[in-house]
C-alpha cells in the first residue's frame, strides 16, 4: 500500500499530499530489500542470510512470511471467470 507524505512546495505556497509506493506500511524495509532478500532466500539459510545484510533473524522471516501468503493466500472468488469446478478421485480397483 502507498504511503501518503505531505509535501510543501516553498515557492508556490502548496501543500499537496503525494504517494509514495517504496515501502509497505508495516515494515520498516524497502521493496527492493524484500526482492534481494527473497531472491538470496533460495540459496541461503534464513540466519546466514540475516546476517549477511545486517538484520535481525526475524526481519528475514517476516518478509518471507508476507511473500507466502501472498503467494499462497486464497483465491478471490469474485475473479474467477467460470463456475465450473471439475474433481477427480481415485477409486481403489477390487
Amino acid at each position: 500500500m502507498p504511503r501518503l507524505l505531505q509535501v510543501e512546495y516553498r515557492r508556490f505556497g502548496i501543500v499537496q499530499r503525494v504517494e509514495v509506493a517504496l515501502a509497505d506500511r508495516r515494515g520498516g524495509h524497502s521493496r527492493a530489500f524484500e526482492r534481494y532478500a527473497l531472491e538470496l532466500c533460495r540459496h541461503v539459510t534464513i540466519q546466514d542470510l540475516a546476517a549477511h545484510l545486517g538484520v535481525i533473524w526475524d526481519a528475514i522471516k517476516a518478509v518471507h512470511k508476507g511473500y507466502l501468503r501472498k503467494r499462497f493466500a486464497r483465491p478471490r472468488l469474485k475473479d474467477l471467470t467460470s463456475g465450473a469446478v471439475v474433481f477427480r478421485f481415485a477409486l481403489p480397483a477390487w
